[in-house]
């Protein structure tokens, strides 16, 4: 997607969050890698499996935006509100938690997990491991930060 698209997609998510007509902002299923996204208001925005790889998100309000399934390799989210990345964990994953209609959702490598989805997993797949009860911790700890 092109950057004026991107531009002309926010003032419209803008005036949407505004109640000053617009349209709430669908990047579903875009590419979107290496975008400039610093600073937007993103909040409520539809970002459904968007690739967002090397995005720049710095500062982005992302509360209540669908983020489900979307890529965030290398994605700067520094200061980034409504999404806490955690990681690289000690077997070299990276974390991702956000919150959409009031459900904690946590990307962990390739998969998303609704919390209690994620907590079934890791008891599941690494039992009464180390790694079992560090991934507990940190699902517990997502779900803090973003209550």
């Amino acid at each position: 997607m092109t950057p004026v698209k991107i531009k002309e997609i926010l003032a419209d998510h803008e005036l949407w969050l505004r109640k000053e007509g617009g349209k709430k902002a669908d990047l579903s299923r875009a590419d979107l890698s290496r975008a400039d996204f610093r600073g937007a208001n993103l909040s409520g925005a539809s970002l459904y499996r968007a690739d967002l790889s090397r995005a720049d998100l710095s500062r982005a309000d992302l509360c209540g935006a669908n983020l489900r399934g979307s890529n965030l390799t290398w994605a700067d989210l520094r200061l980034a509100i409504g999404i806490i990345r955690v990681g690289p964990a000690s077997d070299g994953y990276e974390f991702f938690g956000v919150k959409h209609s009031d459900v904690v959702y946590i990307k962990a490598g390739c998969r998303w997990f609704t919390a209690d989805q994620a907590r079934e997993h890791w008891f599941q797949t690494r039992g009464d491991t180390d790694l079992g009860a560090q991934r507990l911790r940190l699902v517990d700890f997502i779900e803090r930060g973003l209550s």
